[in-house]
């Protein structure tokens, strides 16, 4: 498995609260993603440091050398 993370908040957002929400949120979904990559054995977690949570959209090669990578492994 293959976790892949946003590193950054979702642009758009304006408001103090909804930031202060937005950051309260990555506060707890990270650890919760690191546990997940954590499950089985020879995962991998990334996180895209330039991307919101459209990680495809942000950082599309990211996503194609993740998938690259995760079929070499699976192949070897």
């Amino acid at each position: 498995m293959t976790v892949l993370t946003c590193g950054k908040e979702q642009p758009g957002i304006t408001t103090e609260k909804d930031r202060a929400h937005a950051r309260s949120h990555i506060e707890v979904w990270h650890p919760m993603q690191v546990d997940l990559a954590a499950l089985p054995t020879g995962s991998k977690y990334v996180v895209a440091e330039s991307a919101g949570h459209y990680i495809h959209h942000d950082q599309p090669q990211l996503v194609v050398d993740a998938l690259l990578d995760m079929v070499r492994r699976v192949r070897t």
